[in-house]
């Protein structure tokens, strides 16, 4: 993604994004053929309209989330991008264990943390190592 980003000097973030998301179409069908999913593309439509509407706004957000991602990867590191990624678990797997009442064991905390402190020493010695002037 990173090099897709740097190496395009035509391209926004959006349309990088555009392009990634519109290639992930055929991979999803062919996923569907192969695992025998596509006999239950019918019931889709028996779902409740609540459930359309939570697939559509998945769907909104994450592609949100790759434009951010590609706009990211046009401004920062690729390394800071995967820090921050892995970070952003982080808070996604503390809030929903506190949404759905959720307990994490021992094991998870500790991955938790361990991610955490990962995440805080690299953006602590990205701030002390002065910025390479480009040429």
């Amino acid at each position: 993604e990173k090099w897709a980003r740097d190496k395009s000097t035509d391209q926004t973030p959006l349309g990088i994004s555009t392009l990634k998301n519109a290639l992930s179409l055929p991979v999803l069908g062919s996923l569907m053929v192969v695992f025998g999913e596509v006999s239950s593309v019918p019931a889709l439509i028996d779902l409740p309209p609540a459930t359309h509407l939570y697939i559509l706004l998945s769907g909104f957000g994450c592609c949100a989330l790759s434009i951010v991602y590609m706009t990211l990867y046009k401004i920062s590191t690729a390394t800071a991008v995967t820090v921050a990624s892995n970070f952003n678990k982080v808070v996604a797997i503390l809030v929903s264990s506190y949404l759905f009442a959720g307990t994490l064991g021992v094991t998870q905390m500790v991955g938790l943390l361990v991610c955490i402190l990962g995440c805080m020493w690299y953006s602590f010695a990205a701030q002390r190592q002065p910025k390479q002037k480009e040429k």
